[in-house]
């Protein structure tokens, strides 16, 4: 009987997926990596805001390794990894 391969998170490997496009600095530059500087607040071009948590490793082949990116976490060249900041919603009454 041949196996069967359940894929729960289709296309979660293509690094593609999770690139922020058209991000812009929306904050304080906290570090510099790879002589870029690196902001704690990104905004895109959607006006969605993201906060910097870190780096995305590369696999051997050099690729970026999405693997361990959590839920509304996304990336921006040279690989920083920034986390979608959540609106609250506000009610009126």
């Amino acid at each position: 009987m041949p196996a069967i391969l359940v894929r729960t998170r289709p296309y979660l490997a293509d690094p593609e997926f999770y690139r922020l496009h058209g991000a812009k600095p929306d904050g304080t530059v906290v570090a510099r990596y790879r002589d870029q500087d690196v902001s704690d607040v990104v905004i895109d071009q959607q006006g969605q805001r993201y906060i910097f948590v870190g780096l995305v490793p590369r696999r051997r082949d050099g690729n970026y390794d999405v693997s361990g990116l959590k839920a509304g976490e996304m990336f921006i060249e040279p690989g920083l990894i920034y986390q979608l900041i959540p609106v609250q919603k506000r009610f009126f009454t």
